[in-house]
Parts: C-alpha cells; sequence; structure tokens
C-alpha cells in the first residue's frame, strides 16, 4: 500500500528508466485483459512519470514501487504478488506516497506524495494528492484541496469533521511572539461554527518553546505575522469577557479570572469551547464575515531548536462548506 519496500523487477531505479522491456510486457500480461486494467495501467505509469520528473527537479532519487504502479481489483493480484506487492482491499484507485490505505472504489486514488493518509469507502480522498495524515471514513468523503492535511472526515461526504494532529514543533523561522509557528492547520469557512478547540502538551520542549493556538484571516507561512490574529488558547485575551458565550480552560485553571497561561507544561490540557445556544456566540460571530485560517503561534521570541522540542496534540471539531 505504498510503502516504500517492494521494487519493481525491470526499472532502473538510479535513472528512473524501465531496462528490461521483455520483463515489462510479462508485468502487463499478467493483468486482467479488460478496457478498465489497460486504463488503470497507463494512468499509472503517466502518474509515476510525472512523479520521477518532480523527484528529479527537487534532487530527490528514490526507487518505483511495483505497489505504485497500478491497484485495482481486476488485477490478477496472485500474479503481482510474485513481485512481492501489496495491494489494498477493494481499491479500483491509484495510490502513491507511503503508508497510506485505500479501501474502495477510487479511494486516495490521485495520492502521489501523500503521507499516511487512510481512505475508507467509495471516492473517499479522491481529493488528496500531496496531503498528509487524513482519516477519511464513508463514501464520498473527502477534503476541500490537494494538500489538505490532519482531517478527520467521518459519515456521508465527511458530514462530521475535526482536525486532529499530533505535531512536533521543530520549525523557528524567524522566531517572533505571535507569528506563525506552523502552515495554517485548518481552513473554517465563513459562515461556520468553531465549537471546540484542545491543545495536549505531550512532550514539553527542553528549552524555551512556548506557544498559543490563534486565528487569522489569510493564510501564511511559518515565520509570517498573523493579519487579524484573535488568540483562543494561550496567556493573553482569553478571558471568558474576551469571548461571547465561549471559554477557555486548563489544567490546574478552571475558573474564569485564574491566571491563564500559554502552551509549554507537560502533560496540561487546554481547552476552548463555544456554546452554540448563547446568543451571538462567538462560535458563529467569528466567521460572520470571513473565513479563518487556524494557527499554532510562537509565544516566545526565544523559542529555537532544542534536543526535544515540544510536541502537541492537538483538536478542533467544526461545521461548515467551503
Amino acid at each position: 500500500m505504498g510503502c516504500g519496500t517492494n521494487i519493481v523487477p525491470g526499472f532502473d531505479a538510479v535513472n528512473k528508466q524501465v531496462k528490461d522491456r521483455p520483463l515489462e510486457m510479462k508485468i502487463m500480461a499478467e493483468f486482467n485483459a479488460s478496457e478498465a486494467s489497460r486504463g488503470y495501467y497507463k494512468q499509472a505509469v503517466e502518474r509515476i512519470e510525472r512523479k520521477e520528473i518532480r523527484d528529479r527537479q527537487s534532487g530527490k532519487v528514490s526507487p518505483v514501487n511495483i505497489d505504485d504502479v497500478l491497484m485495482s481489483d481486476e488485477i490478477d493480484q496472485q500474479a503481482l504478488r510474485e513481485y512481492g506487492a501489496e495491494l489494498p482491499i477493494g481499491t479500483e484507485g491509484i495510490i502513491l506516497g507511503d503508508d497510506n490505505v485505500g479501501v474502495g472504489e477510487n479511494a486516495g486514488g490521485l495520492i502521489e506524495d501523500g503521507v499516511g493518509n487512510v481512505c475508507v469507502g467509495r471516492n473517499t480522498g479522491d481529493t488528496i494528492t500531496d496531503g498528509n495524515y487524513n482519516m477519511l471514513l464513508g463514501s464520498q468523503s473527502d477534503v476541500d484541496v490537494a494538500t489538505d492535511s490532519y482531517q478527520t472526515r467521518i459519515g456521508h461526504f465527511g458530514a462530521l469533521r475535526y482536525l486532529t494532529a499530533q505535531i512536533t514543533m521543530d520549525n523557528f523561522t524567524a522566531v517572533s511572539i505571535n507569528d506563525a509557528a506552523t502552515y495554517s492547520l485548518l481552513k473554517i469557512p465563513r459562515y461556520g461554527f468553531l465549537k471546540r478547540v484542545t491543545c495536549t502538551v505531550v512532550t514539553a520542549s527542553g528549552g524555551t518553546g512556548e506557544y498559543n493556538i490563534s486565528l487569522g484571516t489569510d493564510s501564511v507561512a511559518p515565520g509570517a505575522a498573523i493579519s487579524g490574529r484573535i488568540e483562543l488558547i494561550g496567556a493573553t485575551a482569553t478571558a471568558d469577557s474576551d469571548f461571547t458565550g465561549a471559554t477557555f480552560r486548563q489544567s490546574t485553571l478552571s475558573a474564569d479570572g485564574d491566571s491563564k497561561v500559554d502552551i509549554i507544561t507537560a502533560d496540561f490540557v487546554h481547552i476552548w469551547e463555544a456554546d452554540q445556544s448563547t446568543d451571538d456566540s462567538s462560535g458563529w460571530t467569528l466567521f460572520e464575515a470571513q473565513d479563518r485560517y487556524f494557527y499554532i503561534c510562537h509565544a516566545s521570541g526565544s523559542n529555537g531548536n532544542n534536543a526535544t522540542n515540544a510536541v502537541l496534540r492537538i483538536t478542533a471539531e467544526y461545521f461548515g462548506e467551503d
């Protein structure tokens, strides 16, 4: 399943060229002779060629995998396994990348460089190309754009929507207080509702690593300032009075008015939660005028690389349609 362990016989892994044409023809002959199977093979070869071009341009050299060539329930699977391939269950798409799982027709069928995606159901995840660590369960459940990562969507067309991520904080590009420490992890669309955000400190920084979670009005790269920043979890501007119908709590600090702290202490759990039944709840009003983007931000200008960098487990529950 795209795990990067099975090398295609007859391929030159360095020069990325077929060096044994009779063997290539033998492999093709092992496939079911239907039009569909021939079409899948052609599509697989074209996509592998595109990926190889990108890899060469970026300086990568990696072997082509037999289980990257074609994944279809119409293949003679026993014949392919003789060449070392491991095939996914019921998948009629083509899955490249590493550690991806596809179960169902066209599940994850466009993944090229994405890693760690799980797609279960007909046409699930068929938008993903380079996104990572998405879990999509249910017919037609999908991400919004090809590079989305850390999305969990459950049910028909992914009606239940969450961000779920465990991230090692190791990007220290142009560190400045309240600037982005990650790319945007989530886009919450205009007219959406943000129900809950949680952060668990799995591993504390061995140095000065301090963070907060904030929303912004545009998508920026790590190290950039965040326009329209609103802090949800952190030491500043997170008293209940800063929001309508929303509360912020964290381990050992269980009442409004207790001193708030940034994301720093090991095993601490931080939770921001909005009540949709409250008039003008911030869970609604934050998104009335525009989309908003979700970030982990630096809370200290001294953040830097350490032998042990912070590991944060983040979740967000939201509703909306992009």
